[in-house]
Formats: C-alpha cells, sequence, structure tokens
C-alpha cells in the first residue's frame, strides 16, 4: 500500500513521507478494504481486542505473531474496530490499551524476539476511532512463545501458550501452529540471508586484496605472483602449474596467505584470549559470535582452498616435498586448537552440535583439519597413490580438546585424535559417524564431488583408506602381531598412541574387498613397493619378515570379526562373503582363533 503511492508528488514511489501524510494514506486505504473487500491475507480485521482478559490477550499475542512470521512482502496490517461481518466500522472504547510502549511490553513478555510493528490510532472519514497495526517485513521470521502461559480461570489447567511455538497464517487468514514447510521457508531466509551477507563480506575482502595489488603494480611495477581471487577453475589450474614447474616459491607464497586466516586470523576476534574472559563477562559472548562470523568468513573458505590443494597435488602428481608442506599446514592448523583458550570458555563443555554447520569452539580448526586428512586420504587410496601415504600418515599430534592439565600422548593425525566433548556434531557418536560426516563434506561440496566423481567412490576412498590407519594401527598392537613387530613400531614411535577405532566396519565390506585384494596379491607375490608405501614407517618390512601375509590376513580376519559384530548389534545379517574366492580361502586357512599363536 504505501510503497505504491506518492502523497508529496515527488515523482518518486520511495521518496520519503511525513508521518501526516501516511497516516492519512493508511486511513483512506483501510476504510477502502474494510468496506469493500473486507478480511484479506494482508489484512486482518477484529472489532474489538481486550488486553484485560488474560486469554484475550494472549489470542492477539499470537495474531501478531502469526502476521510477522508469514511470509511479507512489504508490510501487512491488523486493524481494530472493524467488522468483518457488516463490512463497517465500530468504535473501540479502550484505545489507551494501543499505546506502542504498551504494547511493546506486551509483546516482549510472551515473544522472543519482539515483532516490528507500528502502531496508528486513526479515525475514519465519518470520526468513528480505530486502531492500525502496522507490520512490516521482519529481521527473521523465526519468532517463537518465549513463556508458557496457562489459564487461571479454566476449570481444568489449560496451556493457551506453550514455550517455542511458532504461530503463523501461511498464506491464508487464519492462524495455525507452523507445519514443517512453514519451519523451512523461515530457515530458508535465513540461509539465503547470512549466504549473501557472507558471499558481500568476501567480496569486500577480495577487493581490498586486488586494491592493494593494484596499487603496487601502480606504484612499483611489481605485484605478488599469486592473484588476490582465483576462482574454484582458476585455482586447480594455479596449483597444476605450480606442481609441473616445481616451484617451491609460490608454493610457499600460497601456504602463507593460507596460514593468516587459519592460524593468525583467530587472534581478530581474541579466541587466543583467555584473559579477557575474566576481566569481561561480556567477552564471552563476544567472542563466540565473533569467532563464529571468522569461521565462515576467513577460516572454513581457506580451509577449503588447503584442502583442494592437497588434492590437486596428488592429483597433478605433484612432489612429495610439496605435499609434506601441506599436511605441515594442516598440522599446524590442527594445533591451533589447544591454543584458543578464549574461545574454549566460551563453549559449554558437554555440549553437542546437530550438525557441522552448528560446530563452534577451540576444537573447530582441529575437526576441520581431520577432515582434510581424510578426504585426501580417501582421494590418494582412490586414485592409488600410494606414495603419497607415508607422508599424510607420519603426522603426530596431541589429541585435541582435551581438559586443561590432562596428560597426553602423542597420536597419529590420520588416527583421528579428537576428544567430543565441545559442541561437536552428534554424528561423531555413531560408528559410522567419521565416514559419513566426510561424505557429505565431500558430496557438498561441488569441487570436491566432481574429483571423487560419485558418492559410492567417496565411500569406497573413505572405507579404504580407513582401513591403512587400522592396518598400521595392527601393526603396532594387533594381538596376532609378532612381538617382535610391536617393539620395533614403539621403538620407532615412542610416546605414540596407536589406538585407532575404525568406522569402516559399519559399511558393507564388498568396498572393502578391492583393497583388500590388491595388497593380498602384492603381498602373496613377494612385491614391495605397494606394502612399502602403505606403511607409515617402511622399515618395519625386514621384521615383519615371512610374517607378512598372515599378519595382513589376521588384520583382515580382525576387522571382518568387528564388522560381524556390528552387523549382529544392529540386527542386520548378510551370508555372502565378501571376499573374491581367493582371499576368501586364505582367510578360512588361518587357525581356528583359539589356536591361533
Amino acid at each position: 500500500m504505501a510503497k505504491d503511492q506518492d502523497p508529496e508528488g515527488t515523482g518518486s514511489p520511495t521518496s520519503p513521507r511525513s508521518l501526516a501524510a501516511r497516516a492519512d494514506q493508511y486511513r483512506n486505504e483501510v476504510e477502502k478494504v474494510v468496506r469493500t473487500v473486507g478480511e484479506h491475507p494482508q489484512y486482518e480485521l477484529k472489532r474489538s481486542v481486550e488486553l484485560s482478559a488474560l486469554s484475550k490477550k494472549i489470542e492477539f499475542v499470537k495474531d501478531i505473531q502469526a502476521i510477522a512470521t508469514s511470509p511479507i512482502d512489504f508490510e501487512k496490517y491488523l486493524v481494530i474496530g472493524a467488522d468483518e461481518a457488516t463490512r463497517a466500522f465500530v468504535p473501540v472504547p479502550n484505545l489507551a490499551d494501543f499505546d506502542e510502549a504498551n504494547l511493546r511490553q506486551v509483546f516482549e513478555k510472551y515473544l522472543q524476539p519482539v515483532p516490528q510493528f507500528q502502531v496508528f490510532i486513526l479515525k475514519t472519514s465519518d470520526g468513528i476511532p480505530f486502531v492500525l497495526l502496522v507490520i512490516g517485513k521482519q529481521r527473521t521470521r523465526r519468532i517463537l512463545a518465549r513463556v508458557n502461559v496457562v489459564n487461571p480461570d479454566d476449570l481444568a489447567p489449560r496451556l493457551i501458550l506453550r514455550e517455542g511455538d511458532l504461530w503463523t497464517k501461511g498464506d491464508s487468514t487464519g492462524k495455525r501452529l507452523a507445519r514443517p514447510e512453514d519451519w523451512d521457508g523461515v530457515y530458508e531466509e535465513v540461509v539465503e540471508r547470512e549466504s549473501e551477507a557472507r558471499t558481500r563480506r568476501r567480496t569486500d575482502q577480495v577487493m581490498q586484496q586486488v586494491i592493494a595489488q593494484e596499487r603496487l603494480r601502480a606504484t612499483s611495477g611489481s605485484v605478488s605472483t599469486i592473484p588476490a581471487y582465483l576462482s574454484d577453475d582458476e585455482f586447480r589450474a594455479f596449483v597444476e602449474g605450480v606442481c609441473v614447474e616445481e616451484d617451491s616459491k609460490r608454493l610457499g607464497l600460497l601456504l602463507e596467505r593460507l596460514r593468516d586466516d587459519l592460524i593468525e586470523g583467530w587472534h581478530s576476534v581474541r579466541a587466543y584470549d583467555e584473559e579477557s574472559i575474566y576481566s569481561d563477562p561480556q567477552a564471552i559472548i563476544a567472542i563466540r559470535a565473533g569467532s563464529l562470523k571468522y569461521r565462515d568468513d576467513n577460516f572454513l573458505p581457506a580451509m577449503q582452498r588447503l584442502t583442494l590443494l592437497g588434492l590437486q597435488i596428488v592429483k597433478s602428481g605433484g612432489s612429495i616435498r610439496m605435499f609434506e608442506l601441506t599436511m605441515e599446514l594442516i598440522r599446524n592448523t590442527y594445533n591451533v586448537s589447544s591454543e584458543l583458550s578464549g574461545l574454549r570458555l566460551a563453549t559449554p563443555r558437554g555440549s553437542r552440535s546437530q550438525h557441522l554447520g552448528e560446530h563452534i569452539s577451540h576444537t573447530t580448526p582441529a575437526l576441520h583439519c581431520l577432515l582434510a586428512v581424510h578426504i585426501i586420504g580417501a582421494y590418494i587410496t582412490g586414485r592409488r597413490r600410494f606414495a603419497y601415504i607415508p607422508s599424510i600418515m607420519n603426522q603426530p599430534v596431541v589429541v585435541a580438546g582435551l581438559d586443561p592439565g590432562v596428560e597426553a600422548k602423542s597420536v597419529l593425525l590420520a588416527m583421528w585424535p579428537l576428544h567430543c566433548v565441545w559442541g561437536e556434531p552428534l554424528e561423531l557418536k555413531t560408528r559410522s559417524g567419521r565416514i559419513d560426516l566426510c561424505k557429505s563434506k565431500i558430496m557438498n561440496d561441488p569441487v570436491f564431488s566432481k574429483l571423487f566423481g560419485s558418492e559410492s567412490a567417496a565411500l569406497k576412498g573413505l572405507m579404504q583408506f580407513d582401513y591403512l590407519i587400522e592396518w598400521n594401527s595392527y601393526l603396532a598392537l594387533g594381538e596376532r602381531t609378532p612381538q617382535a613387530v610391536r617393539e620395533y613400531m614403539r621403538t620407532r614411535n615412542p610416546n605414540v598412541d596407536f589406538s585407532f577405532r575404525t568406522s569402516l566396519v559399519a559399511f558393507e565390506l564388498k568396498y572393502l574387498a578391492p583393497l583388500a585384494v590388491e595388497l593380498f596379491g602384492s603381498l602373496r607375490t613377494g612385491t614391495s613397493e605397494l606394502l612399502s608405501q602403505t606403511l607409515l614407517d617402511a622399515s618395519v618390512m625386514p621384521v615383519l619378515g615371512k610374517d607378512t601375509v598372515s599378519v595382513f590376513l589376521e588384520c583382515l580376519r580382525a576387522t571382518e570379526d568387528d564388522h560381524e559384530r556390528w552387523m549382529s548389534e544392529m540386527h542386520r545379517f548378510s551370508f555372502l562373503s565378501p571376499w573374491p574366492e581367493q582371499l576368501g580361502n586364505a582367510l578360512k586357512a588361518l587357525p581356528p582363533r583359539a589356536n591361533r599363536r
């Protein structure tokens, strides 16, 4: 209504208008609607509203909530003092109750947040007073009831307002509790708005970098060899060029740029600053909010680029040294989690997130580095580029997320060293959670999913990488691993805990079979290259000696037994062997467990 008029004759429908002009326009338009149209999705008509009675006041609150949570293009209106049946106005006897300050107090008591609204107390052209509430487009449609309200006048107590309820009108004139599709619309708007805001912030950052580069070019004639912004395709081409030319200088510069956002940038939101929280209680809220924004705008885009860098080095056949430098930055970023004391204090211990996007705590860098390691590892395994495996395996770190003062041994980064008590996704509590989370990360990123090709290829790569980690763990801790091998592993890796709980056993082992067959065939023929590339430390091979085949089979049988136990717990059963005949026969030929030595 208001946006389409130009009462002041400026020639522009969006020009500012005086309050008196707006009131006149509203009065004229409302009179026309009431007398000729009646109630409409954009106009709600009420003969009267009695705020002195609790039940009627709550109904009015829900009316306002329902209008504000419905889709609003510009404005919607509630008219008090209009009779829908007779299409006529009736005087409002309690005009004083509709003072804006009074209404705001009522809404603050029952709704969170308070809807945005304006109140106009007007008279029709024939002098009948009425109340008009103008409800504009809201900052958020997620406006919820903040308290439970019981009607004391009922013989049996009855809730007339329930905490957390969202009343809406949708596209109709009657209010109702929100349905799933209503909630979808509410959250879709939130996601779109946040996506737009994030894009604007990232664009601003890129523009600042571009401006800085152009100024440097204009004043000195030189500029960085890495553009300020690269699309996914340009980034892929850039990495390919670095790999072909073995340009360690440009790679080093790229890693330093990524490091700024992955490690140093957390200082800007005081995530490292523990002391500030003790001196300023409000700092907890500020640090958490700032860290969430920093995560989305800076950290996650840089983490995506670092992961893509590792994937592209593998795809392009880049040097092992380049890959090691990439892994070094992933490990250093993981270690940041132990230093973000301010963010740790701003996160409730024992909390959980429904999904990865909700997680913000000091373990956020660690979790995303673990995702990167397993995504890259899955790609290495799927592409059979096993020469990179030792570099991704040999990354000792300390478990992230432990309470301060708890002493911990070193653990290999690939073995998912994360103590999940700081808001990590609930998914990680399940046996399949680690692989499911990594698979979702791959499939939700168009660049990653294109590299893997399909969801089944991603699952296969993740399961096979999971098994390579289990294989190295079994060599150090396996029940049937020769004592000499276990001692050698401990001697070569002092204070390293090789404990690992596989996630692959929650899936069909048919995805593991191709790798198992390939390793088994290599071991039987005495081909050592494949085995050496899949080990954390190839120097263990002479110690394994003639026991190599039997230890491998014992490790595979232990995985199969673990899988069968999990299937039994889930009441799922399969009577078909996942292994081809030759490998299946070799497993059957193993001595019964009670007699194995």
